[in-house]
């Protein structure tokens, strides 16, 4: 409703004088919005101008919906996209079983999680072990069946809205970006490519003996 104060639905976003970037998750489609910044001392509050705003439904990047966190769109179709689990379903895992040859899974763009996945899955001809594309391809988030571990390019996106998808995560149950994770994109000579969370947009290779984090995806 109009004129929003911090008895409504509020955020805190620092301390101080600055510059604040504060992000509104859970909203509902098509529905129309009041917002304005506010400022607070022990002794009263001060507030910014009104804004307003409708939601549409377009899937926006930090949406809970399909499962999971929407952290990329198709610039094409914005009905298409893909979604990241809102927990992480490993804290730590090797990234193969039986072999650290996987022919058929060195496809870095976004669109090739699932492909890489199945052939990590296919040349370690094994359902017993516990290794990071089997967990991703069995996980069950929100019901479903087609998850997959992501390749090194969807992982990047991910990394882009970190902070938002975490915090949407949480409204929802779930807690992610505590480490490091694996991707499925096999490099060269059996190296691996792995995405440090804590490290902005910077990529190590190392070999499949390290136990790394593991957050799944699934197309939407």
């Amino acid at each position: 409703s109009p004129n929003p104060t911090i008895n409504d639905n509020k955020t805190e976003n620092g301390d101080g004088i600055g510059e604040y970037t504060s992000y509104l998750t859970g909203l509902s489609s098509t529905t129309q919005y009041y917002v304005r910044a506010y400022s607070t001392n022990l002794h009263f509050t001060t507030y910014g101008e009104e804004k307003t705003f409708t939601s549409t439904d377009i899937n926006p990047i930090g949406q809970y919906k399909y499962g999971g966190v929407i952290f990329w769109v198709d610039p094409n179709d914005n009905n298409h996209g893909l979604v990241c689990s809102i927990e992480d379903v490993s804290g730590g895992v090797n990234f193969f079983a039986n072999t650290p040859a996987c022919p058929g899974a060195s496809f870095v763009a976004i669109g090739t999680g699932r492909t890489n996945t199945d052939a990590i899955i296919a040349s370690q001809n094994s359902t017993n072990e516990n290794y990071a594309a089997l967990i991703s391809r069995n996980y069950q988030g929100g019901g479903y069946d087609d998850w997959f571990l992501p390749s090194r390019d969807e992982f990047v996106e991910i990394f882009k809205s970190a902070e938002l998808i975490h915090l949407t995560g949480q409204d929802n149950g779930g807690d992610l970006f505590r480490g490091t994770y694996w991707t499925s994109t096999v490099r060269a000579s059996n190296g691996l490519w792995n995405y440090s969370t804590s490290i902005n947009e910077n990529y190590f290779v190392i070999e499949g003996g390290a136990q790394d984090s593991v957050t799944p995806n699934r197309y939407k």
